[in-house]
């Protein structure tokens, strides 16, 4: 770790630390006047063995880690108000192996979210404060392993009045800065966020949602791109679920974007199950087919998930198009009144619709189980398996872990 990192890492802690300090006498004496508070902590600690912690193609180097997960909430409500505060970080410490590992704190972050409801208007914002190791493979949609960190600062605020007529107003703003350190390639950037819209209750069963925005994106010495949208959704509810449609259109500097999508959402005696089905016209003039499909049932002593999605997303930073394909499969089943096994499986491609950059495929699958202790505590095992394939080399990191896990609430 370069000193020049540390130090970006202890200036991110003592934000954090100074936030959270700052903000709690503020937060306690609110806490008074609305009448009480809810605490909840959470702590996961586990000792994980991986082959390839990094994924990387070329020198896979084994790794023994252990982490531990730490959360804070802070909630506090009424009939006309709400706060909360959220806080976690996850402390690692390299237990052997010879791969490259970040000891210390990772992945420091707080938030801080708002709100007051008048008679027939509201008000709701929030603040966030985090960092992030570019070089963790923790979810399924990571389609690469930087190097470095990168540490975000955001705000929001959105206003919305006529809650109780036929037709709602909302206008919203969000500001979010982003440095990178140790991250080469990586500009630091902001991103503004404008955004105005509308809900026409046309009648018991039917609403229509209209939505205009601004995005305007700009890196460290380049000028600002600015990106405009609408959005129209029309709702139709019916007993057993709901209709929908969808009409989108952008303006980017780089062309026009336009996409339809319909669907359908059914309430099933045992489970859910929604489908929608799209097309969006690309930059390029060429059509894409988009869609999704979801499943879920409650069985006697489990549940049972499946998903199937595919969908042309553009970056907010640099508007560039890609076609990303996710498909998953989960199971859980109680074994006892205290234990439970789960398994999952997940696959993730991503491509970019003008080819400047080569497909990514990721593959994750896994096995868990979870033994209630008493007192909030879960003991956990489980062991998983991560692939990634891309032109230039696969890579795959087999883990086997053990650990124990507790969250609790007080209120006061």
């Amino acid at each position: 770790m370069t000193v020049k990192r540390r130090n970006v890492k202890r200036r991110a802690l003592a934000l954090t630390v100074a936030m959270a300090v700052g903000l709690g006498g503020p937060l306690a004496l609110w806490a008074q006047d609305m009448g009480g508070i809810s605490l909840t902590y959470g702590v996961d600690s586990r000792i994980a063995g991986h082959d390839n912690l990094d994924l990387d193609t070329t020198d896979e180097r084994s790794s023994v880690v252990w982490d531990t997960r730490l959360s804070f909430g802070f909630r506090t409500t009424t009939q006309v108000s709400w706060l909360g505060l959220d806080a976690g970080a996850l402390l690692r410490q390299k237990l052997g192996g010879d791969a490259t590992v970040e000891n210390g704190l990772i992945n420091p972050n707080i938030g801080l979210t708002f709100g007051r409801a008048g008679v027939n208007a509201r008000i709701e914002g929030g603040l966030s404060l985090s960092e992030t190791d570019l070089a963790n493979n923790e979810t399924l949609d990571e389609f690469d392993t930087p190097a470095g960190s990168r540490r975000d600062r955001s705000a929001n605020l959105q206003l919305t009045w006529g809650l109780d007529s036929r037709v709602s107003w909302r206008l919203g703003a969000t500001v979010r800065n982003s440095e990178f350190d140790d991250s080469p390639g990586s500009l630091d950037r902001r991103t503004l966020t404008y955004t105005a819209g509308a809900t026409l209750a046309l009648s018991e069963a039917m609403s229509l949602d209209l939505g205009l925005s601004r995005n305007d994106f700009r890196e460290d010495g380049e000028d600002s791109e600015i990106t405009n949208a609408l959005n129209a959704g029309l709702t139709i509810a019916r007993m057993n679920g709901t209709f929908s449609f969808g009409l989108s259109a952008s303006d980017t500097p780089s062309g026009d974007r336009t996409g339809l999508t319909v669907g359908r959402s059914l309430e099933l005696p045992d489970g859910t199950l929604s489908a929608q089905i799209g097309a969006t016209r690309l930059i390029s003039g060429d059509m894409a087919l988009t869609g999704a499909l979801d499943y879920s049932r409650d069985m006697p002593r489990g549940r049972l998930t499946a998903s199937l999605s595919r969908d042309v997303s553009s970056s907010s930073e640099d508007d560039s198009e890609v076609e990303v394909t996710r498909a998953s499969v989960g199971l859980s089943q109680d074994l006892t009144d205290r234990a439970r096994i789960s398994a999952d499986l997940g696959l993730a491609q991503q491509s970019y619709t003008d080819d400047s950059q080569p497909d990514i495929r990721n593959i994750r699958a896994g096995v868990s189980f979870s033994y209630e202790l008493g007192q909030d505590w879960l003991a956990t095992a489980g062991l998983s398996h991560v692939q990634r394939r891309r032109d230039g080399g696969d890579a795959t990191d087999n883990s086997v872990y053990i650990g124990v896990r507790r969250s609790w609430e007080r209120s006061y």
